[in-house]
């Protein structure tokens, strides 16, 4: 299967400098976003830094083939996020340098997804919008516990409180595998997207668009058009039909 991509980000209203960072590796298949935390010191530089690493060559292979692939995910996860406290405690930022992640990659037929933080990953397929991915707040924390209904979670004061970030404490990703199908639409966002978006007019764009370009940037004029504060990034991924 071949996929097309595009990635974007426009700056917040209420931000100095963008603070998000995406990349792509199409010939790899691999997709990543990051969110720096937004009044933390080098947010911005603790997301570059963390995609530069996951974008590392994985390990020699003689040395991780006793391992799963989401196993091998996962400790080149905790891995990223261990050079980042080195770092940040390196440069003077200890316990104040951290972003969120999440990670994409699509490969023979299958997609391996991680994720640390409230940056999101859905897939549109058979018309339905789904959230793969699994947000590190306080909130979705009470969702899952059933103390708040999802709806209550919108608007909830302490939404943005993350409960897990890069470079902040100890992480414990999340992993997700499965099957791609032909037609299958990801879509990676930072809060700034989610957050002023709702769900349903996020599947509504991805459904109507042409190609991952076309969506992206209506994603982003309608984020502009409502006057987001935060920055928001897109990156997209539609599998051929």
């Amino acid at each position: 299967m071949t996929s097309a991509a595009w990635g974007g980000s426009k700056q917040g209203r209420g931000r100095q400098q963008n603070q998000d960072a995406w990349a792509m590796d199409q010939a790899r298949g691999l997709f990543i976003l990051c969110d720096g935390m937004g009044g933390h010191a080098e947010g911005g530089r603790a997301a570059r830094e963390v995609i530069a690493a996951m974008l590392e060559p994985a390990e020699d292979a003689d040395r991780t083939r006793a391992q799963t692939p989401s196993l091998r995910l996962k400790q080149r996860v905790i891995s990223a996020h261990a050079d980042l406290i080195a770092l940040a405690s390196k440069i003077g930022h200890k316990g104040d340098m951290g972003c969120t992640l999440v990670y994409l990659a699509i490969r023979g037929g299958v997609y391996l997804l991680a994720n640390v933080g409230d940056s999101r990953c859905c897939l549109l397929r058979g018309g339905k919008l789904i959230q793969l991915s699994e947000d590190h707040t306080v909130v979705a924390g009470y969702v899952r516990d059933g103390i708040i209904e999802p709806e209550e979670a919108e608007t909830h004061p302490q939404r943005n409180l993350l409960t897990q970030a890069m470079g902040m404490n100890s992480v414990d990703p999340d992993v997700f595998e499965g099957a791609v199908q032909p037609g299958d639409r990801f879509l990676i966002t930072s809060d700034g997207v989610h957050g002023v978006i709702k769900s349903n007019e996020l599947e509504a764009i991805l459904t109507k668009a042409p190609g991952p370009r076309r969506c992206g940037e209506a994603i982003l004029q309608l984020v502009q058009d409502r006057q987001g504060d935060d920055d928001a990034t897109v990156v997209l991924v539609f599998v051929e039909e």
